[in-house]
């Protein structure tokens, strides 16, 4: 199962720039190192994908010289990106490197006339909002700082699966979760992710995979439109 880091960014204009102008830009900067592909654009939206060429160094046998040899290896990594350009949000579903090369692509495009804010996850209020959709199963969750006895304090893991009422469960000790995973929809259609107290969130599906329905749920808990 593949899985995703998502990043929120909060996304400003200044001096007016224009968002056409801005993409104009963005995809003149395409070159074999590096791509922008736009697959959908509106008033209030614009998604794609950006690639990214990474080199890594490889040792390899040569089997006619008998010996290892250093090779270099290329690959493409990819970033999607859906920028709600009525919010300023802008979700990011990719690695470190790749994210930071493409924030630096937008604000090079833009003259430097955009600024990015990462944005914290508020935790317990995504899990709040999780709470109150009908398409979402809470699957697991890490509790810390349980007390089970006198002066004995204790972290565990909690499968959610046979609760009888696992939402209630997810409301009581709300305020101990480390960690929550849940599904989102239904079938081999539903998106299993996981949120981390410390703000991080890892989606466990390649972002062309999930269905408009699931998508919709993920941009509205992380300042999207629908």
């Amino acid at each position: 199962m593949s899985s995703l880091k998502l990043s929120v960014y909060t996304i400003k204009k200044i001096d007016g720039i224009n968002w056409d102008y801005l993409i104009e830009q963005l995809l003149n900067r395409n070159s074999e190192q590096e791509r922008c592909v736009i697959n959908e654009q509106s008033d209030s939206y614009i998604g794609g994908v950006y690639l990214l060429e990474t080199v890594y160094n490889q040792t390899q046998y040569n089997m006619d010289n008998n010996c290892f040899e250093p090779v270099q290896i290329r690959r493409f990594n990819a970033l999607q990106f859906d920028l709600f350009t009525e919010t300023g949000s802008l979700l990011l579903w990719g690695g470190k490197r790749v994210s930071s090369s493409f924030l630096t692509a937008i604000e090079i495009s833009s003259n430097h006339q955009i600024v990015f804010d990462y944005k914290d996850t508020d935790f317990k209020k995504a899990v709040s909002y999780l709470l109150k959709i009908t398409e979402t199963t809470f699957t697991r969750m890490r509790l810390t700082g349980i007390v089970i006895d006198q002066g004995i304090i204790a972290n565990c893991s909690v499968s959610l699966k046979e609760q009888d009422n696992p939402q209630e469960l997810v409301k009581k000790y709300l305020d101990r979760i480390s960690q929550i995973s849940v599904s989102i929809g239904q079938n081999e259609q539903a998106v299993s992710m996981t949120l981390y107290s410390s703000g991080a969130v890892v989606v466990y599906k390649d972002r062309d995979e999930m269905t408009d329905e699931a998508m919709n749920i993920i941009s509205e808990m992380f300042g999207g439109v629908i």
